[in-house]
């Protein structure tokens, strides 16, 4: 489907046009996290990728509205243009993170996941929504390091990590199961041979 104008009753996960400013005094780091699915070549095996930054600012949409955008993923250590106009960007709108019961508080001076309530309050923005900018074509390799519509889709830990872990717990458990068993068996007295 074609990207839409975002307006109050555009649902979660629509694509979306918009155009403004972004405000370069209202931006965020949250992280440290690594970087989203598929976004970056993972190293194979269970090891993670490099670990960095989503950048949230401030949008002020033409129509006077503002929003939250999330510009896309960084590097740690790697700086951002901030600021700057914003023609007819293709976005997503997007729920945020789902914070749980063991999930950190988050503070002003560490912002660790998507809370878009906490965000838009710290960044004083008149809206709760959240878009995510998308990637464009013309800008490969550009910071920040934007998702496209379909790495919304791939998990962001395969099954096949999910089966390696599985099968190395069980592997752990089974081995710790037997030196157990070793450990705790009555140790037998040696047998005396006839005479």
């Amino acid at each position: 489907a074609e990207p839409v104008e975002l307006s109050a009753a555009t649902p979660r996960f629509q694509r979306v046009v918009v155009s403004g400013t972004l405000d370069a005094t209202r931006e965020v780091r949250v992280g440290p996290r690594s970087a989203p699915s598929g976004l970056l070549e993972r190293p194979q095996g269970l090891s993670s990728g490099p670990t960095g930054y989503e950048i949230v600012s401030v949008l002020q949409l033409d129509d006077g509205r503002e929003v939250l955008l999330n510009r896309g993923w960084v590097p740690k250590n790697v700086t951002v243009p901030r600021g700057g106009r914003l023609e007819r960007v293709v976005a997503l709108v997007e729920p945020g993170d789902q914070g749980g019961r063991f999930a950190p508080v988050n503070t002003p001076q560490n912002i660790l996941w998507l809370d878009k309530a906490f965000i838009s309050k710290l960044l004083k923005c008149d809206s709760e929504i959240l878009l995510t900018q998308l990637a464009s074509s013309g800008a490969q390799g550009a910071v920040p390091l934007r998702r496209s519509p379909h790495h919304f889709a791939t998990f962001p830990v395969q099954p096949e990590t999910h089966a390696a872990y599985a099968l190395t717990w069980f592997a752990l458990s089974f081995a710790g199961a037997i030196m157990t068993r070793r450990l705790l068996r009555p140790a037998q007295a040696p047998r005396r041979r006839p005479r």
